[in-house]
This record gives structure tokens, sequence and C-alpha cells, in this order.
């Protein structure tokens, strides 16, 4: 089902200073922007009068973009999730010179963490920092001690999901969409929020034809309030899969007890004019897009 990644998105309260923190601390250059309020927005998001100001971030070249989303309309709430909470969320990336963006947090009065070494159980061992980005969404920026980046920008290297059935999300990423089951584990890691040390199983999956990986967790040993995860709310992470028959998939997926929020509606502006998307609700209310490619134009 799933064919690739379309886009990793974040909704946030300022689009403005979300792309000024994205250009100083994480040092990307390739950024574009827009308004959008046509029909098929509130056919695809299943939020009435939907108007959002959207900005496209490009870390390397043919890459894939980080969508960054302001809801105008409607209104969202700001969730301040709290690390190792159901809905919490993060984007993580990987760098090539992690005291730079430490220096870049510093200069520019960001929240960061000291830097410090994490061994992984699955990723291995590497540098580290959390930085708490505008709206206080988290960001892990991780440098990998015994390997090197491609080239020489930061790129995205996966997003994780605190869940509160880690086999249920398991089984509509993998047996539903389509994702690769990668690894699964157990790990100790120190809370970015206090001095406690969490204990959580995890499980890595992979997008097919992409090396972008989904780290989904589940907390053992701490317990809070689940956090609103509707798009329209800052600190709402939401992933756009890439499939090749959107309304077989569709009807499919809604037969496996999908909950989606409309039929798939048709892009009519942009560059994406002629393609089809929708949302639908996964586990634990994330939100989730599937994109069908526009025909190629001659």
């Amino acid at each position: 089902m799933i064919t690739g990644l379309t886009h990793p998105g974040i909704t946030v309260s300022n689009l403005e200073n979300w792309l000024a923190f994205i250009r100083n601390v994480l040092e990307a250059n390739h950024i574009q922007s827009q308004v959008s309020d046509q029909q098929y927005l509130s056919n695809v998001t299943g939020l009435p009068n939907a108007k959002l100001k959207i900005g496209f971030v490009r870390f390397a070249e043919n890459s894939f973009p980080l969508e960054i989303i302001e809801y105008t309309n409607p209104p969202g709430t700001r969730q301040n999730p709290q690390y190792g909470c159901i809905g919490y969320s993060h984007l993580g990336f990987q760098v090539y010179d992690i005291q730079s963006i430490y220096n870049n947090c510093l200069n520019y009065d960001v929240n960061v963490s000291d830097i410090f070494i994490e061994d992984h159980a699955f990723w291995g061992k590497y540098q580290c920092i959390y930085i708490s980005a505008p709206d206080g969404i988290p960001i892990k920026i991780i440098e990998f001690i015994d390997r090197e980046l491609s080239d020489s920008s930061t790129q995205i290297h996966h997003t994780g999901i605190t869940v509160s059935d880690l086999d249920g999300a398991t089984k509509l990423m993998v047996e539903n969409l389509g994702l690769d089951f990668v690894f699964r584990g157990r790990q100790n890691e120190n809370s970015c929020s206090d001095d406690s040390t969490l204990n959580y199983e995890f499980i890595v999956l992979k997008v097919p034809n992409h090396n972008f990986m989904i780290e989904l967790k589940r907390i053992n040993n701490k317990h809070c309030a689940q956090i609103d995860m509707g798009h329209q709310h800052p600190g709402c992470l939401h992933h756009c899969f890439q499939v090749n028959d959107i309304f077989n998939d569709y009807d499919s997926l809604k037969l496996a007890g999908v909950n989606f929020v409309g039929a798939p509606a048709k892009v009519t502006a942009g560059v994406n004019r002629g393609a089809y998307a929708i949302y639908f609700i996964g586990f634990d209310g994330y939100r989730f897009e599937i994109f069908q490619k526009p025909p190629q134009r001659e």
C-alpha cells in the first residue's frame, strides 16, 4: 500500500517564528511558504473552513520536506506535551556538527539540554541534545560517533511517537499501511524535563523506499494526561504517506476499521493540483494522511 513518504508535518502557532527557528538554529536554507484557503483543504483535513499558512523546508537536496502548518482557522490550542505522555511526539534530526547546533541555541536563546552521549539499542552510540522549539515542540539532535552524513547538511532522521498500545499501533502501521518492521527493544533514557529516568519499550519502523524511520514508544514508568492530537493544535505531528491508488487503499483501510475524515479529495491548486489526499485518525488520535501524486503533465 504505502510506496513512500511525502512528508512529516508539524502544526505550530506562528509559522514565521518557526521558519526563523529552522533557519537560525537548524541552518536550513531551502524554505518556501504559502497561504492556502481553498475548499479542498477542508475536505482533506476534515476541518470546516480551514485556512492555513504552510511552510516547506528541505534540509538536503532531493529529500522529502518537513511541512510546517499554522492554522489561522480553525484556531488550535497549544498542547504543552509532557515528555513520555501519550500523544508526545518529537522530530529527530541527524547533524554533522552538534556543537554548532548547540551554539546556535545559545546564541538565539533557545532552550537546549547539555550535550550528552546516548547508547541506543537500535541506532547505537551518538552525541545528543534535546531542544525545546517554539510552542514547546521537542526536537532531538543526534550526531553519530561512528557514522557520517552523506553530505554536510542537517537531515531529518526519524520521528518519535508515544503510544498507549504498542502492538495495536504496530498493527496499523505494518499490517494495514505496509511499513517495514525493523526492530523491537527496551531502553532506559534520561527525561528531558526532570531528573528521572524513563523505561520504555519501542519499535522501529521504516517507510518503504526511504531511509526514514518512525519510532513508536510505550513508556512503562510514567503516567500523565493524553494530549489532543487534533490537527489544528500546535504540537500535533502528522505523517503524509504516498500511495499509488488512493481510492482502492481508502476502501481497504475503511474495511479494516480505519477512521477517515472523509473521502479522498482532489487538490485543486498549487504544485500538487490534480493530486488526491485525505486524512485519517489513527491510534491515540494521531493524524495520518495518504496522498496520490497528480498525473504527469505534458
